[in-house]
């Protein structure tokens, strides 16, 4: 998200290799509060974000939305970290400690993205003697807005791993209302070749025993109020350089990535009460913790909503559906060996009005099809209800999904596929 500026950066500097740690996450529920226009402009600001980031892989159809229409660009050792969860399920950040002394600011921790962003007056870069400033510009569009700033390097800390002179970017000027005074910017998890400031990320160049991080995301029935938090609630758990066991139970479902960039995977099937849709001929999907939703390609989103009684388009929101709040959704995806089933809870992205009668779906159309080098973004209206994990141990970089441990919150069973073609033929 980086605009074409290239740096000559020094290599990261790892502080040494460490066992894995945890690091809490945390988040806010502002988002349980919006309806009518505020809803809309988040739902369609949320989509136009998304189109942009993965730019790139959506050439196909970005091309043919400029032809038709673009109403939604226009509207615009293991370490462990806690999450917070930033409204509702939406936004999930952790405390990075930047800089000599260190200063800690909340960043996004986002799969879909490598590059590290600070928003203006996040950080006092004057207090740092670490601090390396460069004169190379970077900018950062949104559907909804831009940040524009310079690369710079300092020390990070996160999940008790340390980099010496990590590239990120300082942004010195920001669209209003793409950062709030909780976040202070963005930690792109992807892979080296998507940063587009030529910056090895953060988890690369830390120099794990075991190259791999998991998120276990707290959904919203089990928050807990952080002590002198206000806002902010607990989130769940970041795992940097392997994974804790005490989060997941049985086997981990591995699905090999099948990108240099994204964590990219292959989507197995979807089926909404019972019915199994076409996924036509592609079906490759990015595992994005920095995306609330699930988005997917046009037709798809058609034939989930047809199979839901009571379903209609929305249309002061670009590509989203609503249903009534009581009717039963039971929806599966496959992945691997597993199929994924969750339930209606699940199914509901956000109630359109304060009465909850109407609910939005978490599927919407990405504007993705088969001709794009990508038609599925799963974000954490899935992941939060699994354990996963990024894997770059092995010749081929893995995602994993496994059950979460009892007690923690989760509507989610998950399956074999043997077992489901069993039952299917008895």
């Amino acid at each position: 998200l980086v605009a074409a500026a290239t740096v000559a950066t020094a290599a990261p500097m790892s502080k040494g290799k460490a066992s894995p740690r945890d690091f809490p996450l945390a988040r806010r529920t502002d988002r349980s509060t919006l309806y009518g226009d505020d809803l809309a402009a988040w739902a369609n600001a949320h989509r136009a974000h998304l189109r942009n980031k993965y730019k790139s892989k959506l050439k196909s159809s970005t091309s043919k939305q400029q032809a038709a229409k673009r109403d939604a660009e226009k509207r615009d050792t293991a370490g462990a970290a806690t999450l917070v969860n930033y409204q509702h399920d939406s936004t999930f950040y952790a405390a990075v400690a930047i800089g000599t002394p260190s200063q800690s600011v909340n960043l996004v921790l986002d799969t879909g993205s490598s590059d590290i962003w600070l928003g203006p007056s996040k950080f006092d870069s004057s207090s740092s003697s670490t601090f390396t400033n460069s004169s190379t510009p970077f900018e950062i569009q949104y559907g909804s807005g831009s940040v524009q700033g310079t690369l710079a390097t300092d020390t990070f800390t996160l999940a008790g791993h340390t980099v010496d002179k990590q590239t990120f970017a300082v942004a010195t000027a920001a669209t209003p209302g793409l950062l709030d005074d909780t976040v202070g910017g963005i930690m792109g998890l992807g892979f080296e070749a998507l940063s587009t400031s030529q910056s090895t990320p953060f988890w690369q160049g830390a120099a794990l025993d075991t190259n791999e991080f998991a998120f276990y995301l707290a959904a919203v029935e089990s928050l807990q109020q952080l002590p002198g938090s206000g806002s902010e609630t607990y989130g769940g758990i970041f795992t940097l350089g392997g994974t804790n066991t005490s989060l997941y139970q049985g086997d981990i479902n591995w699905s090999d990535v099948i990108d240099d960039a994204y964590w990219l995977i292959t989507l197995g099937g979807i089926t909404v009460g019972g019915n199994t849709i076409d996924l036509e001929s592609t079906s490759k999907t990015a595992v994005d913790t920095g995306t609330t939703l699930i988005g997917c390609p046009t037709a798809v989103a058609e034939a989930i909503y047809a199979g839901i009684p009571g379903s209609s388009a929305i249309s002061s929101m670009d590509g989203y559906y609503q249903f009534p709040c009581d009717t039963s959704v039971n929806a599966t995806m496959h992945f691997g060996n597993q199929q994924y089933t969750f339930t209606s809870y699940d199914f509901v992205g956000q109630a359109l009005d304060s009465a909850g009668e109407n609910c939005m779906g978490v599927f919407f159309s990405l504007g993705s099809d088969a001709n794009d080098e990508l038609q599925y973004i799963l974000g954490d209206a899935f992941l939060k209800q699994v354990y996963t994990i990024f894997s770059n141990t092995a010749s081929t970089a893995q995602v994993g999904f496994a059950s979460l441990a009892d007690g923690l919150s989760s509507h989610t069973t998950s399956t074999t596929v043997d077992q489901v073609q069993t039952a299917s033929t008895s």
